[in-house]
């Protein structure tokens, strides 16, 4: 099977080691929103997704309640707009976070995957 080429950021901690963030679209950042940013450690950024949805649940739940499709249409076009923000911006936030928790970027490289991008610059830094 053809395996797609990608690129990553690969940055580097002197305690925390490599980490690898894919340039483009986010798709877990999509699917998953405030869940995804918490396992990325995004706090700050999950908190504010969260609060967002909590909102957009709530006007909904309102909408529904007053027989409003009008507004129920404003909620999920939110809710979307929600979607595609931390789908088109995600990676980079991370690659914000990252650096300013510490990261280096070491190199911006295409590899199949983050494990592989992070193998290639840790073996490129590792020959004399």
């Amino acid at each position: 099977m053809l395996a797609l080429m990608k690129t990553f950021k690969v940055y580097s901690h002197q305690w925390y080691g490599y980490e690898a963030v894919k340039q483009g679209v986010s798709w877990p950042g999509f699917f998953f929103g405030f869940i995804w940013a918490m396992v990325k450690k995004l706090q700050r950024t999950a908190a504010g997704l969260f609060m967002a949805f909590a909102v957009i649940l709530i006007i909904d739940s309102i909408a529904d309640t007053i027989h409003s499709t009008l507004l129920s249409l404003v909620a999920a076009g939110c809710y979307l707009a929600l979607c595609l923000a931390a789908a088109l911006k995600g990676n980079e936030w991370r690659s914000k976070n990252l650096e300013t928790r510490g990261y280096i970027l070491i190199d911006t490289i295409r590899a199949t995957s983050p494990p592989e991008a992070i193998a290639r610059v840790a073996g490129e830094k590792n020959q004399p």
